[in-house]
């Protein structure tokens, strides 16, 4: 599988036919997991902004994340994985878990070059303001990366 060029080109101009989620994504618990774990009004926020971005990726209406991977905290909506590059991140931020404590949660996809689709690989989220956030981080992508070449086979 090759990736639509440039990066992020579907869900941040073109936009796309639909969502496709592979069958080994719909057996993660990764989502449901973590929105179990937040507040009854925080999940309530977090489903629709969720479902309000799916649809923005689809419209093509999302911003691409030019900063690079030095940056940290940016407002862009969709950035590359410079760990695993097929991969692409849908970002929130803000999201605080029963705790109190602040979640970064993320939505990992890509766009199949000859595929008029995004396709869905994981969801999960981080504590940034934690010590191990990065080797988390990195723990996601490789499993958005296992997802990816299980559907696709290469």
């Amino acid at each position: 599988m090759r990736l639509a060029w440039p990066p992020g080109v579907r869900s941040t101009r073109d936009g796309a036919a639909m969502w496709v989620t592979p069958d080994v994504a719909r057996a993660d618990p990764g989502l449901r997991e973590m929105l179990a774990s937040l507040p009854p009004a925080v999940r309530a926020d977090l489903r629709a902004q969720i479902k309000r971005k799916r649809d923005r990726a689809l419209e093509g209406t999302l911003q691409f994340c030019p900063c690079g991977p030095s940056q940290r905290g940016c407002a862009h909506d969709v950035k590359q994985s410079v760990r695993r590059p097929l991969v692409l991140e849908m970002r929130w931020k803000n999201v605080i878990d029963e705790d109190g404590a602040h979640l970064a949660a993320r939505l990992y996809f890509t766009e199949p070059e000859h595929l008029d689709e995004l396709t869905f690989l994981t969801f999960r989220a981080k504590y940034p303001d934690t010590a191990g956030w990065r080797a988390a981080q990195n723990g996601h992508m490789d499993e958005a990366e296992a997802v990816r070449l299980a559907h696709f086979s290469s």
